[in-house]
């Protein structure tokens, strides 16, 4: 299964490039957390949630400011789940678009039909943390 979600930030591109160049990405992790929570079965089981995030620089995508290559593994009493894809940040108007696409296993087979399965919550609720951390923060000069 695949999960294509973008949201728009309202800071300068260079300001969103560089939060995502900084090294070591464990500032992502209350973010992966809060996300999860919101994402499949509602969580019950997001507080044993165990995750790993790698984000590493990738080949530039056409167009984008900064590509990464994005594993978001999440392992927790309902099982294992990752998500496997990239994240691009590109200038739109006066903001930054960051997007992800991701390739998800571990996703349930035989689900019950939903207007938003929970793994794109999951990752929608993972942009909406990070853009609300990214537009509460003062441009780097």
């Amino acid at each position: 299964m695949w999960v294509a979600e973008q949201v728009w930030v309202e800071q300068p591109v260079e300001v969103v490039t560089a939060a995502f160049g900084r090294r070591p990405v464990t500032w992502l992790q209350p973010f992966l957390r809060l996300a999860w929570q919101d994402g499949p079965h509602g969580r019950a089981d997001a507080r044993d949630a165990h995750h790993d995030l790698r984000l590493r620089a990738g080949p530039p995508a056409d167009g984008a400011a900064a590509s990464y290559q994005l594993r978001w593994d999440v392992t927790s009493p309902a099982g294992r789940s990752t998500f496997a894809g990239n994240l691009t940040v590109r200038s739109l108007g006066n903001g930054a678009l960051v997007t992800i696409v991701t390739e998800v296993a571990g996703a349930p087979a035989n689900r019950q039909p939903t207007t938003l399965r929970p793994e794109e919550l999951a990752v929608r609720s993972l942009l909406g943390q990070l853009r609300n951390a990214l537009e509460a923060s003062a441009p780097v000069p």
